[in-house]
């Protein structure tokens, strides 16, 4: 896959990522101040069973019409683990350091966004894979205006920035799965599945709608099983 790195709005193409025309635009999307009341009453669910610890990171930017957006990656097709599928930044956490810590610097090495910009964090609930992976999802606030985002070749094919009103409807694809919750949520022209898919429709349910909806028990694809 080709590597690029687009901002919220590509000034030569003016194309943006964002919600289908006449999707409706809550106002409060563009408030941090509301965006986070709602991410500082969530009351997270440890996981419930041990695993490979690891962290992700929705991390958050303004772009020039204060819409807030967060990078989201293509993962490099040469990775042995999940190559070519859609993911936020991240990686396991490593001895010492706080999941919060694992976020912001994974964002740094994969695309380009400084470990020191992030001012706040905010903790979902903890994802288990099927292959063992303990994910916690952290939510990185930034005041930084928004930057260009610079793939790491390595581990990234590709990564583009998501505004938030772009997170869509979600589409029940149970036959990918032994459980009834498994799921691909549209996010910008895009279908993204478990664990990302499911890591952001609590995310976009929280914030959007001061909603809790619980993931851990959504089902992955057989396709990111390995």
């Amino acid at each position: 896959m080709q590597r690029q790195a687009l901002n919220c709005i590509n000034e030569e193409k003016e194309e943006r990522l964002s919600a289908s025309p006449g999707d409706e635009d809550p106002q409060h999307l563009y408030d941090l101040h509301a965006i986070e009341r709602r991410l500082q009453t969530f009351q997270r669910l440890p996981a419930s069973r041990a695993g490979r610890a690891a962290a992700v990171a929705i991390a958050l930017c303004r772009d020039s019409d204060g819409a807030w957006c967060f990078p989201l990656t293509v993962r490099a097709s040469g990775l042995r683990a999940h190559p070519g599928q859609y993911a936020l930044p991240g990686g396991h956490i490593a001895s010492g350091e706080s999941a919060w810590e694992t976020a912001s610097r994974e964002t740094e090495e994969e695309v380009g966004l400084a470990a020191g910009q992030w001012r706040r964090h905010h903790l979902l609930d903890d994802y288990i894979t099927r292959s063992g992976s303990l994910i916690t999802p952290v939510v990185l606030v930034s005041d930084t205006p928004l930057a260009g985002l610079q793939p790491n070749p390595t581990e990234v094919a590709s990564a583009f920035y998501v505004r938030m009103d772009a997170l869509g409807a979600v589409e029940p694809l149970a036959a990918y799965d032994d459980t009834n919750r498994a799921f691909a949520i549209h996010v910008a022209g895009h279908l993204v599945f478990a664990p990302t898919g499911a890591i952001l429709l609590q995310f976009w349910d929280l914030v959007r709608e001061g909603r809790t909806t619980r993931v851990q028990d959504v089902g992955e694809p057989m396709f990111a099983w390995a």
